[in-house]
């Protein structure tokens, strides 16, 4: 099978593109997720390209680690016009993760998604991004903000 976009180059961490080509070494709860025939193309192609940690891939367009789900999730960040939009996947599937502690059963490393939302979810509210919320099906994205010593939401049309 042929990569699907030749010119595409596909941007992930160093570790989780070891742990596609090193199946053996794969959590069970991940061989599910992952299929040879979705990410071999890209390798044998040499289309990836691997970072690590906190990456500018173009201005305005980053990619961070935020661990838990698994171990080398990663959000990207959209930044311009003083705003922040962030689509941070697994670790704020809902809104109804928002809360430290509300954390999906099948997180590979739920600690580390505790640790990570400890480190995030306070300087999402702070700079008062935009999250996008991949899983929920009534509130696609929201800003956050803190009120009295609670992490609030407020729901963001993204078709304005």
């Amino acid at each position: 099978m042929a990569a699907p976009f030749p010119h595409f180059r596909t941007r992930g961490t160093c570790c989780n593109a070891l742990s596609l080509r090193t199946p053996p070494s794969r959590p069970s709860a991940t061989r599910a997720s992952y299929f040879p025939d979705n990410f071999q193309p890209i390798t044998d192609a040499g289309l990836w390209n691997l970072v690590d940690g906190y990456t500018q891939i173009l201005p305005g367009i980053s990619v961070a680690r935020i661990p838990g789900h698994n171990a080398d999730i990663q959000a990207v960040l959209l930044t311009g016009g003083g705003k922040t939009l962030a689509f941070v996947a697994d670790l704020l599937p809902t809104r109804h993760h928002i809360p430290l502690p509300w954390i999906m059963a099948y997180d590979l490393y739920p600690l580390q998604t505790l640790e990570t939302k400890r480190k995030w979810v306070p300087r999402m509210a702070k700079e008062n991004w935009i999250v996008v919320f991949g899983h929920d099906p009534d509130v696609a994205a929201a800003s956050l903000h803190e009120r009295d010593g609670k992490i609030e939401f407020e729901p963001v049309d993204l078709n304005r």
